[in-house]
């Protein structure tokens, strides 16, 4: 059993083929009570993205107020929440990468929808656990409906819009040289349907 990565825009199903790979016995790590992020990992990606402005809550690009050797201040437009992030420098994020990597037990699943953004900076220690890249792609109408559900009425998150999430999403799958498979949302749907 390969380790996986599920990857794809929020909202497009990737929490269903998550739950189904944890009944079949991958491990997702310690992941909350109502989501399927391994929380590690979904620290290290708000992090990364909070390092180029973008709060935590996905609502958009924040204003960096005030920035330090030690890290910087920022207040999100959006929600008014402000935060503060550390600077701990390139090679010690990739030393957090890599030890959560290695010590989550195998088969291995993670996904959080940060990836589509924050993938090329755990590409490299990715690659070296050989997983499998599955790309779960949903019709752009469904998911901005599920997105207005969920009060992002922009139609973004993360600092991008649906349509450039998606389109940034399969050119990291057209770009991954390793294994990978490609999952329509409502070939899933109709599948589980059927079973």
């Amino acid at each position: 059993m390969l380790n996986v990565i599920v990857f794809g825009v929020g909202y497009s199903g990737t929490s269903i083929v998550v739950k189904m790979l944890k009944e079949l016995g991958w491990n997702v790590g310690d992941v909350g009570t109502d989501i399927t992020e391994n929380k590690e990992v979904l620290d290290v990606n708000k992090y990364i993205l909070a390092e180029h402005g973008i709060c935590p809550c996905g609502n958009g690009t924040a204003n960096t107020e005030k920035r330090s050797v030690t890290g910087f201040s920022i207040e999100c437009p959006k929600c008014r929440q402000t935060f503060t992030t550390g600077y701990i420098g390139s090679s010690q994020l990739s030393y957090v990468q890599e030890t959560i990597l290695s010590t989550l037990p195998t088969p291995w699943c993670i996904k959080d929808p940060r990836m589509v953004r924050t993938l090329p900076l755990w590409k490299k220690h990715l690659q070296v656990h050989n997983p499998v890249l599955v790309l779960v792609e949903r019709d752009t109408e469904r998911v901005k409906k599920a997105y207005e559900k969920h009060k992002f009425n922009d139609h973004g998150i993360y600092g991008f819009h649906i349509d450039s999430l998606k389109t940034l999403a399969r050119k990291h799958w057209d770009g991954w040289n390793e294994n990978k498979i490609r999952i329509n949302y409502e070939d899933l749907q109709k599948a589980i349907g059927l079973w």
